[in-house]
């Protein structure tokens, strides 16, 4: 299943990046291949998250706190944050609206 990401989930995985990279070298890449491995998660099984709101569903990264916040399409899944779980948990909640 293809991947759309939202303007602004691009740039909560670049910040992301970014800040894992400032704390410790190579940590950044190792967050990218935590959300790489969720997204091969949701692209098998795209059902297998709960909904949160309307038709989104989360997805609960492993080792860092972060979640994937995606709606499945007819033919792409469309990621609309990649949400830190201790910040401002619902700010993304304008991107669906």
């Amino acid at each position: 299943m293809n991947l759309i990401f939202d303007e602004g989930a691009k740039q909560d995985l670049a910040e992301a990046k970014t800040y894992y990279n400032k704390e410790k070298k190579g940590l950044g890449l190792e967050f990218l291949n935590a959300v790489e491995a969720g997204l091969d998660t949701l692209r098998t099984f795209p059902q297998g998250s709960p909904i949160v709101i309307g038709s989104f569903r989360q997805f609960f990264l492993r080792r860092f706190p972060y979640t994937l916040i995606y709606a499945i399409e007819e033919t792409h899944l469309f990621i609309v944050a990649v949400a830190h779980q201790n910040r401002a948990p619902d700010y993304w909640h304008d991107r669906i609206e």
